[in-house]
């Protein structure tokens, strides 16, 4: 690979990669939904398409990187010609580029062509569109519009009674008045989830309601949050706490995962009070369950 081709494919990758950096940050936002999800995707996905399909975009591309090559005294250049190997062999010559800007076309055309099929094979699945068809429903029946059930729905008839979950999704705005008057406006799940949350009595009341949403939550917009699990799960459950119990790992990844200070101390305060024996527990501070408790459960014991 010349100098000249390295430097265009770095605007190359400069150019799209811009544009997937963004979308993977939006994508990992913890206040993500499928319609959030699926409305960037289709942008970024709009994008790379224009860039596929206008010939200006290439050409301005390219007189750019010839632009930057000249400051570095760099020629573009075709590569040596390579002749296929005998096993390939079909009887008919190799492709030969009349010029380097016909091989960065297709380098060009190529890398685009590749993020397009990624993009639509991830996005474009019936899966995907039963978690938006959910998501629409239930933020619409919200906000007091008519509520029509999909075939998507109806995937969940196992699960859900439909006959009763008419009648639920008709409460569901009262009864978010009712927690909140201040809401005027459903505009995600986690304001139906915190609803539903607030009270036990609302939870019986809407109880399909409660049942599409622990459904709908099961199923990821992204894969961050698991990823960051097992890497929190990595670093907590190494060899040297090899024998920990199944009830304190959950403790521990439940006091870790979660920023908020006084959900975290009580999650760990009552891991402690569990699963660390005697008179050691509820004494310490919750931080302890972080750091080398061999130490200081023989600092403990001489003093």
């Amino acid at each position: 690979m010349g100098r000249a081709e390295k430097l265009f494919l770095g605007c190359v990758s400069d150019l799209v990669f811009n544009a997937a950096e963004e979308l993977s940050r939006s994508l990992q936002s913890r206040d993500t939904s499928a319609q959030k999800a699926h409305l960037v995707c289709k942008s970024v996905l709009q994008y790379y398409q224009k860039l596929r399909q206008d010939e200006f975009e290439f050409e301005h591309l390219y007189s750019e990187t010839i632009k930057e090559a000249a400051a570095f005294n760099i020629e573009p250049t075709l590569p040596r010609h390579r002749n296929r190997p005998k096993r390939y062999d079909d009887g008919q010559d190799a492709h030969k580029f009349d010029s380097p800007k016909q091989l960065h076309k297709q380098e060009y055309i190529e890398t685009l062509e590749f993020l397009i099929n990624l993009l639509e094979a991830r996005f474009d699945q019936n899966d995907f569109d039963i978690v938006c068809d959910t998501e629409n429903m239930l933020l619409g029946a919200a906000n007091g519009t008519s509520v029509e059930f999909l075939d998507s729905i109806k995937l969940y008839t196992k699960d859900i009674d439909m006959t009763k979950l008419k009648t639920h999704l008709k409460l569901l705005p009262q009864f978010i008045q009712v927690t909140n008057e201040d809401i005027k406006h459903v505009g995600s799940m986690r304001t139906i989830a915190s609803a539903l949350n607030s009270s036990q009595v609302g939870k019986k009341l809407l109880s399909e309601v409660t049942s599409l949403l622990q459904i709908y939550f099961t199923i990821p917009v992204t894969t961050a949050t698991a990823e960051r699990s097992f890497s929190i799960l990595g670093r907590l459950k190494t060899w040297l706490r090899s024998t920990m119990s199944q009830g304190r790992l959950n403790n521990l990844l439940m006091s870790h995962a979660h920023e908020m200070a006084d959900q975290a101390e009580s999650t760990a305060e009552s891991g402690a009070s569990s699963h660390v024996g005697g008179n050691l527990s509820g004494r310490w501070h919750h931080r302890c369950l972080f750091v080398n408790l061999p130490s200081q459960i023989a600092d403990k014991r001489g003093s």
